[in-house]
């Protein structure tokens, strides 16, 4: 039905954006990496965000200024957590546009986002 496709697009777009969000930590981390030559920290790096801005309090390498980075396009709903691993993996629990995205380790799970159960 007409409905059963509007459903699939806005998850679809929900999920193209959660991609997006991974992306974005990556380059953070590739960018914090190039100014702590080669250390970003210890452990993970956790984020918070307000609106399209996501910034850390955690004490980064000698030499990491770049404690924030700010996403494209519009912002999730809800950030329930964001962290990048010390080694550059991103994993976050965000909603965007109604859906639940879950990523682990950069990897998007069941390469979806789900529609919270009413």
């Amino acid at each position: 039905t007409i409905m059963n496709i509007i459903e699939n697009s806005r998850k679809s777009a929900a999920a193209d954006s959660a991609l997006g969000l991974i992306s974005a930590g990556e380059l953070w981390y590739s960018e914090a990496m190039l100014e702590g030559n080669g250390n970003v920290s210890t452990g993970d790096v956790v984020f918070t965000n307000i609106g399209k801005e996501f910034t850390t309090e955690n004490t980064l390498a000698q030499g990491v200024t770049t404690n924030k980075f700010t996403i494209k396009g519009d912002a999730p709903d809800e950030v329930t957590s964001f962290k990048v691993s010390s080694e550059g993996k991103v994993s976050f629990i965000v909603t965007i546009d109604g859906f639940n995205c879950k990523v682990t380790d950069g990897v998007l799970d069941d390469n979806k986002c789900t529609k919270p159960a009413a």
